[in-house]
């Protein structure tokens, strides 16, 4: 039995947590029978710790180990894949084996004298063993009644019955803790026996510990990653947790209740995790309530109308983006996020310019996570150009802890240069949103050196040759030698010059380039006839392998995120149309926000409509959890991803810039033109807008839009819905 603050907590969740002003009442809940994917229970993560409820790993996000035996197994993963690209790659017109894949990997790695954990091939976030998993019995039998609830007002998730409340949560106001809840009252006229099972995963290997004490009901260990990452800093893992109970009885109208708490930190002994084990659980503790209000500040940004279905598929969505990063903790969160292993745990574009930018406006604190990960790779990007024969910094395509490129594919990923495009680009959307100049002068060495790679890489007739896009089926044929002027690439390559140019400007940093010069004859291919953006030269001919369809959204990025100015006013739109008859239905779901974004701009409210419907396919009943694939089960083109929050950010940026409009072209002024839909039943808001450290209120109603400010300087705006209006 706990202190009566504890028990005061554990009866706040067991009855009614306090719901911040504008949230949306919690309303997944769903019978733990009824759920028949393990991996679409929810996903519990404060951007440093993560792990889905009742699994048995538990991950910290930058956290990682290599070994060969999981590239080898997921070399067998994606061999056994039904996927035409990986077949004509690696086994040019013979059967698919897993020596189709394996082997070119390892002709590969010969052929260039690499040692593949040296080099940091094979890296993935390290598994940890997840001490509140568990069934729970009653008198010898599963507990089989419990629902399952996720509240993301109070970003908690718990199972219950009459008599049950289990409440898990990764602490808002503290990355090092997870907790888990225990209220349990015998309502019967006799006393009952509840045994807890923990759910065991026989242990991992990805540790070696060389601590482990244990005393009355705490455990905490020590130990190093078996095989860490090259260069690794956070090898070292110490954590402090309170043992599960094994059996507990009650008496006839008692109540047990008790918290277990997990203390997880980077570092090579327990002093610090048990000091802070020791703080959380004395007698005044107030877990809960600094968890609480910690999340209250972090999530006051919403977005609502009257539609609840519509309110919920966003504030799940949101509350997947915000739980994946955290301010005390500068990493980015890969496609997966910290609950999962997904796509091993690495950093890819996906990180910058769909998960973190979809942020920008409603919480820029947790969205610059991302720059200082990248800022601190300086000296690895340099030499990642250098060591293929580039000028300035080169950014990885995949990478974990250290920065090293851990591409699977090291061949087929190097040419994926938009990447270094991405993260000029993310970092200039920052500094729009936030005009924080102390921030841009510890990023300008990166922002410098991103310029100077692009300025080398354009020929002197503004073309940039052998590239993949964001499509990555248009990869060059067998040999991933890519593709010449992808439009995404050459007006990402452009945008990252001029911000280059700019911030030199802004910061009177004196600089001896050619910046402006070089972004100013990069070539947009363009096909008068057509009167459409053709994704690259001689498009579509690289994408035959698949049966010429287009993997994802391409050439209508240069919309948004890009703020393209077409040629004339009909472009857009006949790039939409164009690219919606090429799209493989099996691609991922950012697509159709992108698109929606688009036919916002282009004045279609009806396709909006249309690509809402069919971007939201790949958010799950359960629990708003999104896949890359409406069919969970069913990854085609990739290896497939739970809590996929690339898809996520690609939904709320479709919410964000297509709903509302919103776009940022400069530093000086945001703009924004509601496009009105039905589905709104009436009202759309967006409260605690956030933008160059002002906040304000958007209203809209079917004939007003209403901006004003809050607290500082009084300012409301009112134009009719669907025209344009702009915040200076």
């Amino acid at each position: 039995m706990l202190h009566p603050s504890s028990l005061l907590a554990c009866l706040l969740l067991f009855f009614a947590a306090p719901t911040p002003t504008n949230a949306t009442p919690p309303s997944f809940m769903i019978p733990e029978s009824e759920i028949t994917n393990p991996s679409l229970y929810p996903h519990i993560q404060n951007g440093f710790i993560g792990t889905i409820t009742s699994s048995s790993a538990l991950y910290v996000s930058s956290l990682f180990t290599s070994e060969l035996e999981w590239l080898e197994a997921a070399c067998l993963s994606i061999s056994k894949s039904s996927n035409p690209i990986l077949e004509e790659i690696l086994n040019p017109g013979g059967g698919y084996e897993l020596s189709g894949l394996c082997g070119k990997l390892d002709d590969y790695l010969k052929e260039k004298d690499i040692d593949p954990l040296e080099h940091g091939y094979g890296a993935r976030k390290a598994r940890l063993q997840n001490p509140f998993a568990y069934d729970l019995k009653l008198n010898n039998r599963k507990v089989s009644d419990l629902i399952v609830t996720l509240d993301t007002t109070t970003s908690t998730v718990s199972m219950s019955n009459e008599d049950i409340r289990l409440t898990w949560y990764a602490s808002a106001s503290s990355k090092n803790l997870y907790v888990n809840s225990i209220i349990i009252k015998n309502s019967n006229k006799y006393e009952v026996t509840y045994d807890f099972k923990p759910k065991l995963n026989g242990g991992t290997d990805d540790i070696s510990f060389s601590t482990d004490t244990t005393g009355n009901s705490k455990v905490c260990k020590s130990g190093e990653v078996a095989i860490p990452e090259k260069d690794s800093d956070d090898k070292y893992v110490s954590f402090c947790y309170t043992a599960l109970p094994s059996t507990i009885k009650i008496k006839p109208g008692e109540t047990f209740s008790q918290d277990l708490v997990f203390v997880v930190n980077l570092e090579d002994t327990v002093t610090t995790v048990s000091k802070l084990y020791d703080d959380s659980t004395a007698t005044n503790s107030t877990l809960y309530s600094d968890h609480l209000t910690s999340w209250a500040l972090k999530s006051t940004s919403a977005i609502t109308t009257k539609n609840e279905t519509l309110n919920e598929q966003i504030s799940s969505t949101m509350y997947a983006l915000q739980t994946s990063l955290n301010a005390d903790h500068p990493f980015p969160t890969s496609p997966g996020g910290t609950s999962t292993n997904g796509y091993f745990g690495l950093y890819f574009w996906d990180s910058d310019i769909w998960i973190a930018s979809s942020l920008l406006l409603l919480n820029p604190a947790e969205a610059r996570t991302s720059s200082y990960y990248r800022v601190s790779l300086l000296d690895k990007y340099l030499q990642f150009a250098k060591d293929n024969g580039n000028e300035g910094c080169r950014v990885v395509w995949q990478s974990g802890s250290t920065g090293n490129d851990a591409s699977l594919l090291p061949y087929a990923n190097l040419a994926e240069e938009h990447i270094t495009g991405d993260t000029s680009f993310y970092l200039r959307s920052l500094y729009y949103v936030t005009k924080d100049t102390a921030w841009l002068s510890e990023m300008q060495d990166l922002i410098f050196c991103i310029a100077d790679y692009w300025q080398g890489r354009v020929d002197e007739n503004g073309s940039i040759k052998g590239v993949i896009g964001p499509d990555e089926f248009a990869s060059g044929g067998v040999r991933h030698k890519g593709v010449d002027d992808n439009p995404y690439t050459n007006l990402i390559a452009k945008r990252a010059l001029e911000f280059g140019d700019e911030v030199s400007k802004i910061l009177n940093e004196q600089t001896d380039n050619e910046w402006l010069e070089v972004a100013n004859k990069i070539v947009i291919i363009f096909d008068m006839d057509m009167r459409v953006h053709p994704q690259y030269v001689n498009f579509p001919e690289a994408n035959k392998n698949h049966q010429f369809k287009v993997k994802q959204a391409d050439v209508t990025l240069l919309n948004h995120p890009l703020n393209y100015e077409y040629e004339a006013d009909d472009v857009l739109l006949n790039d939409l149309l164009y690219y919606d008859e090429l799209y493989d239905p099996d691609g991922p779901g950012m697509t159709k926000f992108i698109n929606l974004i688009g036919y916002a701009r282009a004045g279609e409210a009806g396709k909006v409509e249309e690509n809402y419907d069919d971007g939201m396919a790949n958010q799950q009943k359960e629990f708003g959890i999104w896949t890359e694939t409406p069919d969970p089960e069913y990854h085609p083109s990739d290896m497939g991803c739970y809590n996929f929050l690339t898809g996520a950010g690609g939904m709320l940026q479709g919410v964000v810039h297509g709903f509302f409009g919103l776009r940022f072209d400069s530093v000086d002024k945001l703009t924004g033109k509601v496009t009105w839909l039905e589905r709104y039943q009436g009202e759309l808001k967006f409260t605690n807008l956030k933008w160059k450290k002002r906040v304000f209120n958007i209203f809209a109603t079917e004939t007003t839009t209403t901006i004003e400010e809050v607290g500082g300087k009084e300012y409301t705006q009112v134009v009719a819905t669907g025209e344009n209006y702009e915040i200076k």
